[in-house]
C-alpha cells in the first residue's frame, strides 16, 4: 500500500511487522527475501525522516533506526515529525517491531550459515570419496591412451586418442575444482599483472577455441594493469569463466575480452566499499545467452545451465570465491540469444618497482 501523505508511526509499525513475518516464512534459498524490507524503507522509513547510506545492509539500517530512536529528542525536523503525533505506546511498538525485524534477519543468517556449513561438509565427504575412486581409473585411461597415441599411425586415431587424454584430464580437473569449491583454502594475495594472467587463461584454452571455430579478440590495456590477487587462482577463475563462454558459443560466434581501468570519476565505476582505481576484466560472448533465472543463479554452487549450452556450476562459484577473496567483485549480464558478459572488478595496485623501471625505459 502506498500513502499519498506521510504514513503514521502505527502504519509503519504494522508494515514492518508484516515484512518480518513474511521474511521468516520465505524459503531459505529465496535470494530476494530482503526486498521486503527494501520496500518498507522506501515507503515508510524515508517518509518518517530516516536517512541511510546506500552501502548499508538491511540490518545496519535497522540498527541505525534504533540508535536514532534512542537519541535524546531534539528540535530537528526528524524528531518533530516522528514525535509530534506519536505517544509513548506507539513509539515502544515501533521500537519493538525494529527489534523483531533485526532478530528475524539475524536468525535467518545464522540458520543459513549453519545449513551451508553442514551441506558443504556433506558434499566434501562425498567429493573426497568420489575423487579417490574416480581418479585412479582416470589416470589409467589417460596413461593407456597416451601409450597408444605414441604408436598410432593414422590422423583419425591420433585425434581420437588425444581427445581421450584431454577429456580424462578435464575430468580430473573438474574433480579438483569441486574439492576446492567445497573446501577452499585461504589465498595468499600479491600484486599480479592482469594482462599476463588473461593471456595465460587464453593459452590454456587455445586448442578448444580453435576446434570450436570461435573468434576471440583480447583488447589489452595500453599499459600493463596490476591488481591484488593470487596469480594461479585468478588464472583458474578466468579460465573457468572463459570455458563457460566457449561452451555457450556456436561456430563463428565471437568472444571479446576487454581489460581496462575505472576511477571513481567514471560513470560506470559502480558501488563498493573500496575507493580508488579498479581494473575491469569483461568477457563478452555472442553465444546463446541465459534466461533471467539462470543469470540470477549462475554463481550458485552446482547450478547447471546446460539447457543454455553453458556449464556454470562449479566454475563460476569458484571464480566468485577467488575474486571476492581478492576484494573484488564479479557480475553477469545476459539476455537469451543475445550473448553474455561476465565482468570482474579488482582493486588496482601499483606495478612492482622493477616493472615500473622497465616501463620508464
Amino acid at each position: 500500500m502506498t500513502y499519498t501523505t506521510a504514513p503514521t508511526l502505527s502504519q509503519s509499525t504494522q508494515a514492518l511487522l508484516l515484512a518480518a513475518l513474511h521474511y521468516r516464512e520465505l524459503l531459505d534459498h529465496a535470494d530476494d527475501a530482503e526486498s521486503l524490507f527494501e520496500e518498507w524503507f522506501s515507503q515508510y522509513a524515508t517518509p518518517l525522516g530516516f536517512a541511510f547510506s546506500p552501502a548499508q545492509s538491511v540490518i545496519e539500517r535497522l540498527q541505525a533506526i534504533l540508535l536514532r530512536l534512542c537519541a535524546p529528542p531534539q528540535s530537528d525536523d526528524f524528531h518533530q515529525s516522528l514525535f509530534h503525533h506519536a505517544d509513548a505506546v506507539e513509539m515502544q511498538a515501533f521500537e519493538n517491531a525494529v527489534h523483531v525485524s533485526i532478530k528475524a534477519i539475524s536468525h535467518r543468517h545464522r540458520f543459513s550459515e549453519a545449513l551451508h556449513a553442514e551441506k558443504n561438509q556433506a558434499i566434501y565427504d562425498f567429493a573426497y570419496g568420489l575423487t579417490h575412486e574416480i581418479n585412479n581409473p582416470l589416470a589409467n585411461i589417460a596413461a593407456r591412451a597416451q601409450q597408444l597415441l605414441k604408436s598410432a599411425s593414422s590422423d583419425p586415431d591420433r585425434k581420437s586418442l588425444a581427445t581421450i587424454v584431454d577429456q580424462a584430464m578435464r575430468a580430473h580437473e573438474m574433480l579438483a575444482e569441486m574439492m576446492r569449491a567445497v573446501k577452499p583454502v585461504a589465498l595468499e594475495l600479491g600484486t599480479v599483472c592482469i594482462d599476463q594472467l588473461v593471456n595465460r587463461a587464453i593459452e590454456k584454452l587455445d586448442e578448444t577455441i580453435k576446434s570450436n571455430e570461435i573468434q576471440l579478440q583480447f583488447h589489452q590495456s595500453s599499459t600493463p594493469l596490476f591488481a591484488e590477487s593470487n596469480a594461479e587462482a585468478l588464472v583458474e577463475a578466468l579460465e573457468g569463466v572463459l570455458r563457460n563462454s566457449i561452451e555457450a558459443c556456436r561456430p563463428s560466434d565471437r568472444i571479446d575480452i576487454i581489460v581496462d581501468q575505472l576511477t571513481v570519476s567514471d560513470p560506470d565505476y559502480g558501488p563498493g566499499n573500496v575507493n580508488g582505481t579498479r581494473v575491469r576484466i569483461a568477457i563478452r560472448d555472442t553465444g546463446a545467452g541465459l534466461s533471467t533465472e539462470s543469470a540470477k543463479r549462475a554463481f550458485h554452487l552446482y547450478y547447471s545451465g546446460r539447457e543454455h549450452g553453458r556449464g556454470l556450476g562449479i566454475s563460476l562459484a569458484n571464480a566468485k570465491r577467488v575474486i571476492e577473496a581478492s576484494n573484488g567483485s564479479i557480475a553477469i549480464h545476459s539476455s537469451e540469444n543475445l550473448g553474455t558478459t561476465v565482468e570482474v572488478r579488482l582493486v588496482a595496485s601499483r606495478a612492482p618497482l622493477m616493472v615500473r623501471r622497465k616501463i620508464r625505459l
